[in-house]
């Protein structure tokens, strides 16, 4: 065997080092945990913009979306996360099953309508486009 056992060792990682070292992304992450309102944002959910800001801030780093995608999923293992809607199953409970399809698309999104063949209310068809980041 060519090189024994010190061919066999683990290599380091080749390609550009991280932008941020421990330290910083130990700051990102005390600073995620007190929650976005803590920094000034009306609702208290992750965007990765949102995240992207307040790495600036607290590291003075600019990091692109993918890359703040990677430091939310690899190195601080947090998760996207789709809130939920309340608001839209406050007046009628969930939505129904129904049988007619297809249904016309809803004249106002954030309305709830009634089904063709009578079997009660339904969401719009439009697709959520809220997401948050949560550990």
């Amino acid at each position: 065997m060519r090189g024994g056992t010190d061919a066999l060792r683990r290599r380091p990682a080749t390609g550009r080092l991280p932008k941020l070292d421990e330290d910083q992304v130990e700051r990102v992450r005390s600073a995620l945990e007190q929650g976005a309102q803590a920094y000034g944002f009306e609702a208290d959910l992750w965007t990765l913009e949102r995240v992207g800001a307040v790495v600036m801030r607290v590291t003075g780093v600019t990091l692109s979306r993918a890359s703040v995608w990677r430091l939310l999923t690899g190195r601080l293992g947090w998760s996207l996360q789709r809130p939920e809607r309340p608001e839209l199953f406050a007046a009628a409970g969930p939505p129904h099953l129904c049988t007619s399809w297809p249904h016309p698309a809803p004249a106002a999104p954030a309305e709830l309508e009634t089904c063709l063949d009578g079997c009660g209310p339904r969401l719009p068809r439009r697709r959520l486009r809220s997401r948050s980041w949560s550990r």
